[in-house]
């Protein structure tokens, strides 16, 4: 049976925590499981400048997440409604699991109100912006892995010319991403939304620029 552990959220200095302790509110996992995520979450802050930076950024604004189990048809899922993220099997416990669903933990802290209210009612029906959110930590996840870019159209049914256009703009924001502006960002965020229908949803006014991503850019020393 996995075991429960609650942390003690209190200010402390950070430095006397753990790594993976300094964003952890409540964890039920196997000691197997919780060596697992101390490993893929220190991996994650020591691949990247980036990925420092949202770690950081998360410890900084004190956000605390759940890490648990739960069996899905993805790897990893950020929830909302536990303010945590969990895993489908031990398996998939990795680095890779936790770049798309860390960022959605901060985009939930960052924008007024949360981003449950962007999110997909009991019947599934989606809430106007969720294409937003979605989109916007994708764009997080392929500035962060340029070995494996640029997935953000990957499931859709864009033309080629399009994806490749996409690839063309991602690469340029990679190298710059001080140089992401909102027009070539709606442009793409339209584009997503038309052709990725998995994700297709209303688009919401309040979410046309990438602020929670800008947040990230702008506290860091990565560029």
């Amino acid at each position: 049976m996995a075991a429960v552990m609650e942390v003690d959220t209190s200010p402390q200095p950070v430095s006397s925590l753990p790594e993976w302790q300094q964003i952890l509110k409540k964890i039920t996992m196997t000691d197997t499981q919780k060596s697992k995520l101390n490993q893929a979450l220190s991996e994650f802050i020591h691949e990247g400048c980036m990925q420092d930076a949202l770690y950081n950024t998360l410890v900084d604004n004190r956000v605390y997440l759940d890490f648990g189990m739960m069996p899905s048809s993805n790897p990893a899922s950020y929830r909302t409604e536990i303010k945590g993220i969990t895993f489908a099997n031990t398996e998939s416990i990795t680095s890779a699991s936790l770049k798309e669903e860390l960022f959605h933990a901060w985009q939930d802290a960052y924008y007024p109100g949360g981003t449950s209210q962007y999110g997909k009612d009991t019947q599934g029906n989606k809430s106007p912006g969720y294409a937003n959110i979605e989109f916007e930590a994708k764009i997080f996840k392929d500035i962060i892995m340029p070995l494996y870019c640029c997935m953000a159209f990957n499931i859709g049914s864009a033309p080629d010319n399009i994806i490749d256009d996409y690839n063309i703009w991602m690469r340029s924001i990679q190298d710059n991403p001080l140089s992401l502006s909102d027009s070539d960002y709606q442009k793409w965020l339209n584009l997503f939304n038309q052709y990725t229908h998995v994700y297709s949803s209303s688009l919401s006014p309040t979410l046309s620029s990438p602020q929670a991503l800008r947040k990230i850019i702008s506290s860091s020393d990565c560029f």
